[in-house]
């Protein structure tokens, strides 16, 4: 993680997000109000200059601490060392933009059971997946090592923690699909 984390000091700008959709989640707007809100890999902000309106409380996490740095605003703000990490706090709504294709395979589990960690007991995650081909080796050879998830890999990755409500394919602008999905309760949580 920690060659990730240098290379996105350097290019989280909005060069990285030109050919993207700027708010990508506008039909689920709704869905952020009066909640408290995390978001992971914020890069310069567009998403939160969207809904800090409408939210209750609003933070950040990050694998770079200069993305985190950049937010001038009063938001918490997380430094990501590793999945493993848990932070003292729990969210109503988690939701990232073009991030899923940098969690590696081997890690998809432990990023989905950081996800599953960090909401409360009715939590959702909200997020899109890139328009990416193996074929075009998008991102290839500049140090991010992009991770090609179809849509089957997702599902399977999220399935033991979290019902999917809604997937729409937007395939537009750098955006494949866009995913909502609810935690999945554990048994003892349902007979409380």
């Amino acid at each position: 993680m920690h060659k990730r984390a240098e290379f996105w000091n350097n290019n989280y700008t909005t060069a990285q997000q030109s050919d993207s959709i700027a708010v990508p989640f506008a039909k689920y707007l709704d869905r952020f109000t009066d909640k408290r809100v995390l978001e992971i890999g914020p890069g310069e902000g567009r998403q939160f200059d969207a809904v800090v309106g409408l939210v209750k409380d609003y933070a950040v996490a990050d694998i770079s601490q200069k993305v985190l740095s950049h937010y001038l605003c009063s938001v918490g703000e997380y430094l990501i060392t590793s999945y493993k990490d848990r932070f003292d706090v729990r969210f109503d709504l988690i939701h990232f933009w073009y991030v899923l294709h940098h969690v590696r395979r081997n890690e998809i589990d432990l990023f989905v059971d950081f996800l599953y960690d960090h909401l409360t007991r009715a939590g959702l995650i909200l997020f899109n997946t890139p328009q990416l081909d193996p074929a075009r080796k998008d991102y290839g050879g500049n140090g991010i090592e992009t991770t090609w998830f179809d849509l089957v890999d997702i599902k399977n990755a999220l399935f033991p923690k979290f019902a999917i409500i809604d997937i729409e394919d937007i395939n537009d602008k750098g955006t494949g699909y866009m995913i909502l999905a609810g935690k999945k309760l554990k048994i003892k949580e349902v007979e409380k």
